[in-house]
């Protein structure tokens, strides 16, 4: 014998949510004034652009290291700022719209501190190669300086450039004045 059924699908609905989460840190840069602060400054913003980094709006300097993430050298050269940003789009499904949009935001909820980790994380496997990146800036700055200063005092007859066993490096010019 058979039986008969009826079977009724209803719709169901959907919503979605964007989940984002941002982290920053700053690292001070301090130089010695070989040739004055704002000549050491401009040397700075010199060396970095050679390094890809690309005038900001604001007079900054700005390089974007990964999606996300950002370093930006602040229009006064005293200041690297790493920020990093993750996103994630999340969704949540019910049988009414306002079902849908309370799943979402429950999944929203959930996401949030996976994301703040993600940022935090992510900003923290990459602080050590900006700090790297922005000391060889600043060898080179204090390279140029030195050789300015040098040129200034008289005639540069030698420049020699060593690396000690601690790993410092050492610059030797001579100058016949």
């Amino acid at each position: 014998m058979s039986r008969g059924y009826r079977v009724v699908v209803e719709p169901l609905s959907t919503a979605q949510r964007q989940v984002s989460a941002s982290d920053e840190l700053c690292v001070d840069v301090a130089l010695l004034p070989i040739l004055g602060e704002d000549a050491m400054r401009e040397l700075l913003r010199q060396e970095l652009a050679k390094e890809g980094w690309q005038p900001g709006a604001d007079g900054s300097r700005e390089k974007i290291l990964k999606p996300g993430l950002v370093a930006t050298l602040a229009r006064d050269g005293t200041r690297v700022s790493v920020s990093m940003t993750a996103e994630r789009q999340v969704g949540g499904s019910g049988s009414s719209q306002s079902a849908a949009e309370h799943a979402a935001a429950a999944a929203a909820a959930a996401a949030s501190a996976a994301v703040k980790r993600q940022a935090t994380t992510t900003l923290a496997k990459a602080e050590g190669d900006v700090r790297a990146g922005l000391e060889a800036a600043i060898q080179r700055v204090y390279l140029e300086a030195l050789q300015r200063k040098a040129r200034s005092l008289g005639q540069v007859e030698s420049v020699v450039r060593g690396e000690a066993a601690d790993g410092s490096i050492e610059i030797t010019i001579k100058v016949r004045t």
